[in-house]
């Protein structure tokens, strides 16, 4: 009788124990899901989309509900660069400031009667930045994301002080879903009005002193998204 007393005890501690062992293995197997890296939100930040190219990362990114300040403006997807050549007799900075205007002028309200926007000069009078506007809520900002105009020089020693850049980038900071269409008319009407002037039949639109504009510099190159 002792020694199957013992055998009993000797069984229910083996029980025990693989009780116990079981219990630590699917306490482990529970804490490596717990413990993996976050997945990402809704976003798509870049860190978290590794193997991609950066002009996927750049369409991810366009998508989702997060506030993408941290993202810096190079790392937005240009949409448009158009590339213009000063008149030999022509000052740079005076070409500058016709293209601000032009700029400033451009009527991108009239392109999108239906989808409110707003547009404001940058602070260092090197473009302008365009904002898509929705209804503000609760969880929502008023802004819906947007395309930033940009003037720049170019400084290579070839081209230096006879070429400006005009390079268009998608502004996705508070966009919860994608404004491609926007974009691509937008887009279209302002090369459309630099290569044809304001013609109705394509849908082209002009901002203020295109005429002198084109009397200072000549369109060299266009590129655009939707080419």
């Amino acid at each position: 009788p002792d020694t199957n007393k013992q055998k009993s005890t000797m069984t229910n501690h083996f029980l025990l124990l693989l009780i116990l062992s079981l219990f630590v293995h699917c306490q482990s197997f529970l804490h490596s899901f717990q413990t993996t890296p976050p997945t990402c939100s809704f976003k798509y930040p870049k860190q978290c989309m590794p193997g991609l190219s950066n002009q996927q990362k750049n369409i991810f990114s366009s998508f989702g509900n997060g506030d993408a300040s941290d993202l810096k403006a190079e790392e937005e997807e240009v949409l448009m660069r158009v590339s213009l050549s000063v008149c030999n007799t022509c000052s740079v900075d005076d070409t500058v400031q016709l293209i601000q205007n032009y700029l400033q002028s451009f009527p991108f309200s009239a392109v999108l009667p239906v989808q409110p926007l707003s547009y404001l000069p940058k602070e260092d009078g090197m473009g302008v930045s365009v904002s898509f506007l929705r209804k503000k809520t609760q969880e929502k900002s008023s802004y819906d994301g947007g395309i930033d105009f940009t003037i720049q020089l170019d400084d290579t020693d070839e081209d230096k002080g006879s070429r400006v850049d005009i390079v268009a980038r998608r502004n996705s900071q508070g966009q919860y879903i994608s404004k491609m269409f926007s974009e691509k008319m937008i887009v279209k009407a302002f090369v459309n009005g630099l290569n044809y002037g304001e013609n109705n039949q394509n849908g082209s639109r002009v901002g203020l002193g295109y005429d002198e504009l084109l009397e200072t510099c000549s369109v060299e190159s266009i590129f655009h998204k939707w080419m």
